[in-house]
């Protein structure tokens, strides 16, 4: 797979998180490079996002995954290592 293609992955499932957070929060105002706390999501809300994540791609996140999040990109691409079976 060429850098461009795993670029066009990460974009994708970026926007698909940011959709998936605009349906929790409809103003949310997010953007690859945003904070994921800036989403205005309480711990209910990031609970139900994680679940339909792990639904929507079939992988298991983990709370050990959660300390090197920082950006909605960080999650896209944690949810890519995933799917490609990755740690």
């Amino acid at each position: 797979m060429t850098h461009t293609d795993q670029s066009d992955r990460v974009e994708m499932v970026t926007r698909e998180i940011i959709d998936m957070i605009r349906s929790e929060v409809p103003a949310a105002n997010l953007t690859a490079e945003s904070a994921l706390q800036e989403g205005g999501m309480d711990s209910l809300r990031v609970m139900s996002l994680v679940l339909r994540i792990e639904a929507r791609y079939d992988i298991e996140l983990d709370a050990d995954d959660g300390g090197d999040l920082r950006t909605v990109r960080d999650l896209a691409q944690l949810v890519l290592r995933r799917v490609d079976g990755q740690p």
